[in-house]
């Protein structure tokens, strides 16, 4: 909303995140964790190159210029997210589901 209401913002960048660095690893083993999906399991292979070792989004930014602010925790976004595409998946069409960020 702030975006769409200060033309001087088009074309920016911004992070947005709630501030505590985890791991892709973390993230996966979470959704897996809050799916009930305990028939799985991550195949991590580390075989790609080059890769930066730890990554980190800062929304300092976000909170600077636009006053946003985090209203989740990991968990809780993560949840309300895999209900999301739960419903929207069930529903059989892409254009039924409603976005959790509506």
């Amino acid at each position: 909303e702030r975006m769409a209401a200060d033309p001087g913002l088009v074309g920016q960048a911004f992070n947005l995140s709630n501030g505590q660095p985890v791991t892709v690893i973390d993230v996966a083993t979470r959704v897996l964790r809050l799916m009930g999906r305990t028939d799985l399991r991550l195949d991590v292979r580390s075989e790609a190159r080059n890769e930066i070792e730890k990554q980190y989004l800062d929304s300092s930014k976000a909170q600077r210029v636009l006053g946003w602010g985090s209203r989740y925790g990991l968990d809780d976004g993560l949840l309300e997210t895999i209900e999301w595409y739960r419903a929207y998946l069930s529903e059989g069409d892409a254009g039924g589901g409603r976005s959790p960020f509506a």
